[in-house]
């Protein structure tokens, strides 16, 4: 810290050179780096800080701009606490002792609450005049915190008990003591009896009561506490246990609880029992799982959105029904990551699809061109494209629609298929198919996309196809036309 303090220009401070500083503050600073104890020097009206190694690790991110900054610039948020003191120091020159003060303070940008035993005594110049301020500051935090725990399992172990029943009786969250190694309810408190639903659970080891937990390794935790004497903490754990009259694993209902398995120790130091308590937070749970779908849908959403405006802008300047299709292949197969989209055209009265446009990822085999039998494929399958109902298959070779025409879809690479069919006019006209050759279960907003993108691609190829009638037809008038001025010349 020595370093430090040479590479600080106090002329910028109010302590001003450190030629010019008096023998006293010198002495004062010496001795502070000297110490091993957290120390700083408080010079002057405003209070300047000069600190020593040991008291780096109060300031946190603070350092090295406190070296030579005025105390309340660096430490305001305890300013209100620490200024009558510094006037008490600085007017009468008796120092203050302070044992395990709590202070809220902020030296890593977040607020906590940490414990010092503090000592402000006074610095006096040449003539005996208080000049400054030293702090000695040893932190207490750990000790009074364990302290506190000590203390709080100390007075739980001595609660009488009529105390301990009035207590959990009236508590909010659900209480239970269990007794000796086999856990057995001892004390059960109101909200516990209406957490469980299990009729009178006193003198029953949770094995008894609950013999379903076994499996969900609630006794195996409850041995771990007993046998270790070490508090078990959890926070949003599911369990499911069998309410009366309905022991069958199909009546199990399902609960998310936050709660501490705490030993109880006798005299001897021996654990004796398990203190239990915790709260039912299923409802905050569905609450959190409501709140995260909400935000997926949300996001999905947007990229819906984005790839739509993404795909409208590649579509638009094309002129050929072919170009659309094919880019919109593209596109779709990209932003899903398949490893292949085709746009096929149905010939529902010769039962075959003839596949226009087909985009693969890699090597595979691109089979546009050609036409295919519709019924190699499955007639359940094309069923229910014909009544105009998207058919994401997450395994040909599992699906019953597709399983006995499993080969077909191997040919060509296939092994999971989503297909989106459009019905126009009442006749299946056109399948989007989007393939990957390995199994796959297709999202809600993968199968959105393929909707989206299949609609504006035939929008996008019949509006291509009937401007390129129109230009046809505009240069057969205009030929005509012309053929016409040159028999009247």
């Amino acid at each position: 810290m020595a370093e430090a303090i040479r590479q600080t220009d106090w002329a910028l401070t109010p302590l001003g050179p450190c030629h010019q500083w008096p023998a006293s503050l010198r002495i004062a600073v010496t001795t502070v780096l000297d110490s091993p104890l957290p120390s700083v020097v408080l010079w002057g009206p405003e209070l300047v800080q000069i600190y020593n190694d040991a008291y780096r690790p109060v300031l946190g991110l603070r350092h090295p701009a406190a070296m030579g900054q005025p105390t309340c610039d660096c430490w305001p948020e305890v300013w209100h606490f620490n200024q009558p003191i510094y006037q008490q120091v600085m007017g009468n020159g008796r120092p203050v002792h302070l044992e395990d003060q709590a202070y809220v303070i902020e030296p890593s940008g977040v607020s906590e609450t940490r414990y010092f035993t503090v000592t402000y005594a006074p610095l006096r110049d040449e003539d005996g005049t208080v000049g400054g301020v030293t702090v000695i500051a040893v932190e207490t935090t750990q000790r009074v915190l364990m302290e506190r725990e000590n203390q709080a399992l100390l007075r739980a172990a001595r609660f009488a008990d009529d105390q301990l029943r009035q207590m959990f009786e009236q508590a909010p969250n659900f209480l239970v003591v269990l007794k000796g190694p086999d856990h057995v309810f001892e004390i059960v408190n109101a909200a516990g009896r209406r957490m469980f639903s299990n009729g009178d659970l006193i003198g029953k080891s949770v094995l008894q009561a609950f013999p379903e937990m076994e499996a969900q390794g609630i006794v195996k935790l409850l041995d771990g506490v007993y046998q270790s004497g070490e508090t078990f903490l959890a926070s949003n754990k599911r369990i499911s246990f069998a309410t009366p009259g309905a022991p069958s694993e199909a009546s199990l209902i399902d609960r998310y609880v936050d709660f501490v398995y705490q030993p109880i120790k006798d005299a001897q130091g021996q654990v004796s029992g398990i203190f239990v308590s915790g709260s039912d937070v299923t409802e905050h749970h569905k609450a959190r799982l409501d709140l995260s779908d909400n935000v997926n849908r949300l996001q999905a959403a947007e990229a819906r959105l984005a790839f739509g405006l993404t795909l409208a802008d590649r579509l638009r300047p094309l002129t050929s029904p072919e170009d659309v299709t094919a880019a919109a292949c593209e596109l779709l197969g990209r932003h899903l990551g398949v490893s292949r989209v085709q746009f096929c055209y149905i010939n529902d009265a010769q039962g075959t699809f003839f596949i226009d446009s087909n985009w693969t990822l890699d090597e595979q085999i691109k089979i546009s061109g050609v036409t295919h039998k519709l019924n190699d494929f499955g007639l359940d399958h094309i069923a229910a494209l014909r009544s105009g109902k998207v058919s994401a298959n997450d395994d040909v070779t599992l699906d019953p629609r597709t399983a006995g025409h499993a080969e077909a879809y191997t040919q060509l690479g296939i092994r999971a298929d989503l297909a989106v069919p459009l019905v126009k006019s009442g006749a299946l006209t056109v399948v989007l198919s989007l393939n990957k050759p390995v199994p796959h279960h297709w999202t809600e907003a993968e199968i959105d996309a393929a909707k989206e993108t299949a609609e504006r691609a035939w929008s996008a190829a019949e509006s291509a196809r009937a401007q390129a009638e129109l230009r046809a037809e505009r240069d057969q008038n205009q030929h005509l036309f012309d053929t016409m001025t040159e028999g009247f010349a």
